[in-house]
């Protein structure tokens, strides 16, 4: 085993606390090099090149292997506290789910051929009609008027679900699901870095 943690964690023994946070910096210490033997191997190729490069300065020595033991302990802490705000990302990203499931819903590109609002829409939306290529062309109702109009959709590629059942959306049927996000002040359309031919599946 290394020499002291503790003493060369630089404790003052001036300090009332001293013998208690003495046990405990070195408990940790020892801890942490038994869960993790590379960093007690390092320690000790550390206690080695510090003997050789200063044989009769124990202090230099003590406190370089301080700085080490103090850097280790606080990443240690950093590294548990990540793992603590970690543990509740499955409540924030939703169910897990499998690359099968993903597989099961067909995402595909298609191009704006038409455009027009959903007549006595109780939400604004914008009807429109897409062409998926070799899928065929279906119509979709999409509330995306807080950004975009009808006018600015024609010629727009969009991506898409193309395997959901149709919905009955007032007066239009619509066929497929328009993706986007939402911005805090209305929905942004998901879509491409450069075009891609009609149809193209999203993987």
């Amino acid at each position: 085993m290394p020499s002291d943690p503790a003493e060369q964690a630089n404790m003052s023994d001036s300090d009332p606390e001293w013998p208690v946070e003495y046990a405990r910096v070195q408990r940790q210490f020892r801890d942490y090099l038994c869960a993790h033997p590379e960093t007690a191997q390092s320690y000790a190729i550390l206690e080695q090149s510090l003997a050789a490069a200063f044989p009769s300065d124990r202090d230099a020595q003590t406190k370089s292997k301080g700085f080490f033991i103090r850097a280790v302990l606080a990443a240690a802490r950093i590294g548990a506290e990540a793992e603590t705000e970690t543990a509740n990302l499955p409540d924030l990203i939703g169910a897990r789910t499998t690359y099968a499931t993903f597989t099961a819903v067909d995402i595909r590109i298609g191009t704006v051929i038409a455009a027009g609002p959903l007549p006595n829409a109780r939400r604004p939306a914008i009807v429109l009609t897409i062409d998926f290529g070799p899928i065929g062309i279906l119509t979709s109702s999409a509330q995306v008027t807080d950004h975009y109009s009808p006018r600015a959709m024609l010629g727009r590629q969009v991506v898409a679900v193309v395997n959901f059942p149709p919905k009955q959306i007032g007066s239009v049927m619509s066929e497929c699901l328009v993706l986007g996000a939402s911005d805090g002040q209305g929905i942004a359309l998901v879509s491409t870095e450069r075009g891609v031919p009609n149809g193209a599946r999203v993987h």
